[in-house]
């Protein structure tokens, strides 16, 4: 027998005596305690890879790989807006030609390179006649433009 703060537990610590009567010993439910230390884990790394992900979208290491806009041609150029994500000094671009039915017509790189830096917008018109030996397929009715750094 064990006395501890003023009441008497049997040696096997399970009953406590009461006066009159050993009586089990209740243990405390940490059940309880457990889950919501599992779920305020799970929510902390949650709220922190939603802010890691951000970040890295925001430095351009996840994210679309680059944005280009306003996509106009006729048969002699290409022209575009383009945002870079990343700075590039030897930026080469790739023009893709796809009909009515989404099938790829043809495709073209641009030759020239280009000197690109994060925040500015660049308006870029690649010139396709007699320098590049290419003309815009007649039947293009959609042009991708994809950039490539190197």
């Amino acid at each position: 027998m064990e006395n501890r703060n003023g009441t008497w537990y049997s040696a096997d610590g399970k009953f406590w005596w009461d006066g009159q009567n050993w009586r089990p010993v209740q243990r405390k439910n940490y059940v309880w305690l457990v889950l919501a230390g599992v779920v305020g884990t799970y929510a902390i790394l949650g709220i922190l890879g939603i802010v890691v992900l951000i970040v890295l979208y925001q430095v351009g290491v996840i994210g679309p790989p680059h944005d280009v806009t306003n996509v106009k041609w006729n048969d002699q150029y290409v022209q575009f807006d383009y945002k870079p994500i990343k700075d590039c000094d030897n930026e080469h671009f790739h023009a893709y030609f796809f009909d009515k039915d989404g099938h790829q017509l043809d495709s073209v790189t641009d030759p020239k390179t280009y000197a690109v830096r994060v925040g500015k917008t660049y308006h870029v018109t690649e010139q396709m006649g007699a320098s590049m030996n290419f003309r815009v397929p007649a039947r293009t009715d959609d042009v991708v433009v994809n950039p490539t750094c190197g």
